[in-house]
C-alpha cells in the first residue's frame, strides 16, 4: 500500500469536499437573501392589505353613522307627523258625526 497515495487521495478529497462545502455556502446563502427578499415584500404586500382594509371599515363604519343619523332623524320626523296625525284624526271625530 502506497501511504503517499493514499494521503494525495486524502487531500484531493478534503479539498473536494471544502470547494462542495463552499459552493453549498454560496448558493445557500443567495437562496437565503432571496427568500428574504420575498418575505419582506410579501410582509409590505400584508400591510398595504390591511391598511386598505383598514380604511375600508373606517369608511364603511362612517357612512353606516351617516346612515343611524339620518335614520334618527326621519325617525322622529315620522314620529311627530303621525302625532300630529293622531291629533288630527281625534280633533275630526271618527266621521259619524255627533
Amino acid at each position: 500500500m502506497d501511504i503517499e497515495k493514499t494521503m494525495q487521495f486524502i487531500v484531493e478529497q478534503q479539498t473536494q469536499f471544502e470547494a462542495n462545502l463552499a459552493a453549498f455556502h454560496e448558493k445557500f446563502t443567495v437562496e437565503v437573501e432571496a427568500l428574504q427578499k420575498r418575505q419582506a415584500a410579501t410582509e409590505r404586500l400584508i400591510d398595504a392589505f390591511a391598511k386598505a382594509g383598514e380604511a375600508q371599515i373606517e369608511l364603511h363604519t362612517a357612512r353606516l353613522d351617516g346612515l343611524e343619523s339620518r335614520l334618527e332623524v326621519q325617525e322622529r320626523e315620522f314620529k311627530a307627523f303621525m302625532g300630529r296625525f293622531d291629533d288630527y284624526l281625534r280633533r275630526a271625530g271618527n266621521g259619524h258625526g255627533a
